[in-house]
């Protein structure tokens, strides 16, 4: 429901000519896309700042947001606000810069783990992990002065992230599964056993009983 009344008020927005998102907030160009409207809604909703968020604005119109409009920013948003704190990093264009491709590439992989089937509670946490990661990798980068491009560094520290809550994900499957394989066996071996036995003990009974008791009448019989 929360996300029909978000689509609905964006499809408002544009069509009056405006992107006005919210009460007293920033205003985007009507060409933004719908995902990057929803997003900045949810971030609004969050808690971040106008400034933050118009700042992220501007940076992710340099970039391709076609590719990610099936994303859903309410996921994007959750672990985007990963460790934001208002008023606890200056906005400026390199920081902004930084958000808009963790958006991007957040979009990206949480597309993915949903295509593969994974739960919301896994998408989430690999993604707030990748966001974890992926900014101890920028201020690490800052620090020492790397050169390496800092959009493939954000792109490969996400991915990273992303395939190892996979992995885990999918070993605890495969064990969980193994060890439910397992226990079935155990109790189809156990019952195999059991009727074996139940057969043998049935077969020599019956088998003895019947044929001593047949022996001897006929045996009788004949000698009168």
């Amino acid at each position: 429901m929360h996300r029909i009344c978000t689509v609905l008020m964006i499809v408002i927005l544009v069509a009056s000519g405006s992107a006005l998102y919210a009460q007293d907030g920033p205003v985007f160009p009507v060409d933004t896309p719908a995902f990057m409207l929803q997003l900045a809604l949810n971030l609004r909703q969050r808690g971040w700042s106008d400034e933050d968020i118009g700042q992220m604005m501007v940076q992710a119109q340099l970039m391709n947001w076609d590719e990610v409009k099936r994303a859903d920013p309410e996921m994007v948003g959750y672990a985007l606000s990963y460790g934001y704190s208002k008023g606890g990093e200056v906005a400026d264009p390199e920081v902004a810069q930084t958000r808009a491709q963790l958006a991007h590439e957040l979009a990206l992989a949480t597309m993915e783990m949903e295509r593969n089937g994974y739960d919301p509670q896994a998408v989430a946490k690999a993604a707030a992990n990748g966001v974890r990661d992926a900014m101890a990798q920028v201020q690490n980068w800052k620090e020492t002065g790397r050169t390496e491009n800092l959009g493939q560094l954000i792109r490969n520290t996400v991915r990273t992230s992303v395939r190892q809550e996979t992995a885990q994900r999918s070993n605890a499957k495969d064990k969980q599964n193994m060890s439910q394989s397992q226990n079935s066996g155990g109790v189809g071996a156990g019952n195999g056993i059991s009727g074996s036995a139940s057969g043998g003990l049935g077969g020599g009974l019956g088998g003895g009983n019947s044929g001593g008791i047949g022996g001897g009448s006929g045996g009788g019989g004949s000698g009168r």
